[in-house]
C-alpha cells in the first residue's frame, strides 16, 4: 500500500515554504521544477490517518488561511492511496482562501486505473499543467526526493 497526502502550490513564491514550516512543523517541502514550478508538501501522519479516508479540517483549514495571504498562488491538496497499482484520489483546489473544487473520493469508481480525465489529472490540471491520461505525477512515487521541512532546504541551499 501507498498512502500521501500533500499540497501543492503554484507559482513559487519567496517565504511559501516557511508559511508550511510555521504550522506543521514536520513537514517535508521541496520546490518542483517539474511538472511546474512550485512548492511540494507532505505531511506527515501526526496530521492524518492513512486508513481514514477524509481530508482533515484542521488541514484544510490551515492551506485555506495560507492561501489568503498569498491570493495569487494556486493550491492542491490531495490525498493518494494505492494499492497494487490501483489508486484512488481524492482532494481540494484551493485559491483566494477559498475551496473552490473539491473532489472526494469516489468509492469503486476512482480506485481503479488511471482514467483520461480523472481525479488526479483534474486537480494538477489546476495548477496549469496536464499531466495526460496515465496519470503519471512524479510527486507520488517511492523514490521521490523528498526534503524534511526546514533542514531539507537547508540541504538544498534554499
Amino acid at each position: 500500500m501507498y498512502s500521501f497526502f500533500g499540497a501543492f502550490a503554484q507559482p513559487l513564491m519567496a517565504g511559501l515554504d516557511e508559511c508550511f514550516i510555521q504550522r506543521w512543523s514536520d513537514v517535508d517541502v521541496v520546490e518542483l521544477s517539474s511538472p511546474f514550478l512550485g512548492l511540494a508538501v507532505r505531511f506527515a501522519t501526526s496530521v492524518y490517518t492513512p486508513s481514514d479516508e477524509d481530508l482533515p479540517d484542521p488541514v484544510s483549514n490551515g492551506v485555506q488561511e495560507i492561501s489568503r495571504q498569498v491570493p495569487t498562488v494556486r493550491f492542491v491538496l490531495l490525498r493518494t492511496e494505492c494499492w497494487g497499482g490501483l489508486c484512488g484520489n481524492w482532494g481540494q483546489f484551493i485559491q483566494s482562501g477559498r475551496v473552490v473544487v473539491n473532489e472526494p473520493l469516489l468509492p469503486g469508481v476512482e480506485i481503479a486505473r488511471p482514467e483520461p480525465d480523472g481525479i488526479l489529472r483534474r486537480l494538477i490540471n489546476h495548477l496549469g499543467v496536464d499531466i495526460g491520461p496515465a496519470e503519471v505525477f512524479a510527486p507520488l512515487t517511492r523514490d521521490f526526493p523528498w526534503k524534511s521541512g526546514a533542514a531539507g532546504l537547508r540541504e538544498t541551499g534554499q
